[in-house]
């Protein structure tokens, strides 16, 4: 079937579209939330068709009349509709989903609530209208009561906000035994948004008071859990706390893992509290546990650029923990992040003491690559690397040529990359190698391990100005009276990727290297450009033409 007008197109639409919605009340629940979902789904996009705005807006009201969607998604709904709908919506269009809006919204407390705190919301949207509800709640705090029980739960999307709204007016914070006793009765979705935005407007205006409040919670059974939670939405702490902290981690009442939420909190902490803090965490053997000792660590010294305060030998002890050089232990942990704060910890750590660095990069190398390592040919950890490369390359690449030699393949993978780079316009870490220290080691078994090298790190410069010093030159001088190497490198050169006629590509090829030659004087280097000219010649440029000629005809 092929409409022939618009009206056959709406017409469809409106057939499916209410078989759907007719259907719905009498669907099992999987099926009838997955329905509901197609139309609210459905309804922003129809409903800028005026031909069939009616029918969705008709559509939402029944849902919830009858009760049949969450109210908060059809309010979503509609509230998304009207912020994305076009300039040129017919204003009856328009006022119609307005109506909607404030019959699903309504007026009164309880429904401002709702849509305001249990709703997350864009901070332009919800502020003022949170700024008003706080202002009526401390006039009449009868009028909080009822909705307290959602209010201390994850419903309160914007709860966060608006704790902190209500803390600024509530003189003397007159209301927390109120909402310490609906938080003690809160439901298992319990949730800290509201409570914590209370608490940082305290922490803000009255440290003390702060701690002293938070000081008691540590004794109360059922609130104690929720301390690291209240600790990072105040966005601060004193040390007092954070030892209750710890205290409370080493009693197995918090998780470990609180830690992990801690992050914005730990600015005010001491040197001492929070060296006690990182000591205890690598006492851990979990790769989840030292990868929050690397978060904090990272925020507490590296991105307050405190670096020169760090502590030498702790600093030490959490960039080598033996979990970041074993397979997982089953535990989550993001990789990614991981490395990246160990990379921003180490390259701070390098220019407090070079000499360590070198024995870094040495731990690091040995288990370059493994599986279940977190060091890899990642990025930031080949910056590292290179860093200390940089400092030290003769004692680097004596480690690593002894490396090269044990093939273990994954590492040696893992060790070409990072030494050549391929994939980067940076060059790789070999251009720092003092290149006799690179002959010294080809020497020492030559057979072999010249053409390896060919094979793997020597570049596919063909510039008439980078070539008098480069290191593919240098190495022919050397070895170009080997067969094996200039079949290599001739390989090497001819494995690329290119856009055009062949015969073309070819023959530019051909000429950079005669332009080489003209200005060379080695018979090795000669010799191989000459040899690369007759293939170039015979086995690319002779057999492009005649493909191109062939699809021509």
């Amino acid at each position: 079937w092929t409409p022939k007008t618009y009206g056959e197109i709406f017409d469809a639409y409106r057939r499916v579209w209410n078989l759907l919605a007719e259907q719905l009340a009498s669907l099992p629940e999987d099926e009838r939330k997955c329905s509901a979902d197609i139309l609210l789904l459905q309804a922003r996009g129809l409903g800028r068709i005026s031909n069939l705005s009616d029918m969705v807006v008709d559509t939402l009201r029944m849902l919830s009349a009858k009760a049949l969607v969450d109210k908060k998604q059809l309010i979503k709904t509609v509230v998304e509709f009207l912020r994305y709908a076009d300039k040129d919506l017919p204003a009856e269009t328009r006022q119609r989903w307005e109506r909607l809006k404030a019959e699903l919204v309504g007026s009164d407390f309880p429904s401002m609530m709702q849509r305001y705190v249990g709703m997350d919301l864009r901070v332009d949207q919800a502020q003022p209208q949170l700024e008003k509800l706080a202002d009526q709640v401390v006039e009449n705090p009868s009028l909080v009561q009822p909705e307290l029980p959602w209010l201390v739960t994850e419903e309160a999307k914007n709860g966060l906000r608006f704790g902190y709204e209500l803390g600024k007016r509530d003189s003397g914070f007159s209301l927390l035994p109120m909402l310490l006793s609906a938080q003690r009765e809160a439901s298992e979705n319990s949730g800290a948004y509201f409570l914590g935005g209370y608490f940082r407007t305290m922490f803000d205006t009255d440290v003390p008071l702060w701690e002293q409040e938070i000081e008691r919670l540590v004794e109360d059974s059922k609130l104690n859990v929720l301390i690291p939670l209240l600790t990072r939405y105040s966005r601060g702490m004193t040390d007092k706390i954070g030892l209750h902290l710890l205290k409370l981690a080493k009693s197995r009442i918090i998780s470990i893992s609180e830690f992990g939420v801690l992050g914005p909190a730990i600015e005010s902490l001491s040197d001492e509290v929070f060296t006690a803090w990182i000591e205890f965490l690598l006492g851990f053997t979990d790769k989840s546990v030292v990868s929050i000792a690397l978060d904090l660590y990272q925020w507490y010294y590296v991105a307050r650029k405190l670096a020169p305060a760090l502590p030498r030998n702790l600093t030490f002890l959490l960039l080598t923990h033996p979990s970041l050089f074993e397979e997982s232990d089953g535990s989550w942990f993001d990789p990614t992040m991981v490395t990246y704060w160990w990379a921003e910890i180490a390259t701070a750590f390098l220019n407090l003491d070079p000499k360590k660095g070198l024995e870094l990069a040495k731990l690091v190398l040995n288990h370059f690559g493994e599986e279940g390592s977190i060091f890899n040919d990642d990025p930031d950890i080949c910056a590292v690397l290179t860093e200390i490369t940089k400092r030290s390359p003769a004692e680097v690449w004596d480690h690593v040529s002894k490396l090269l030699e044990n093939q273990n393949f994954s590492r040696t993978v893992a060790l070409e990359r990072w030494l050549v780079d391929r994939e980067s316009s940076e060059e790789g870490a070999l251009t720092l190698i003092p290149r006799e220290k690179i002959w010294e080691w080809i020497d020492g078994e030559v057979d072999t391990r010249a053409w390896y090298f060919a094979h793997v790190f020597l570049p596919t410069t063909l510039s008439a100005e980078e070539w008098p010093n480069s290191l593919v030159r240098e190495f022919l001088v050397r070895y170009g009276t080997r067969k094996d190497v200039r079949s290599t490198l001739m390989s090497n050169y001819s494995t690329e990727v290119f856009w055009g006629p062949a015969s073309l590509h070819y023959e530019e090829k051909k000429q950079k290297l005669l332009r080489i030659k003209a200005g060379e004087d080695n018979e090795n280097v000669k010799r191989w450009i000459d040899e690369y000219v007759d293939s170039l010649e015979q086995d690319y440029i002779e057999p492009a033409k005649m493909d191109e000629e062939r699809m021509s005809l």
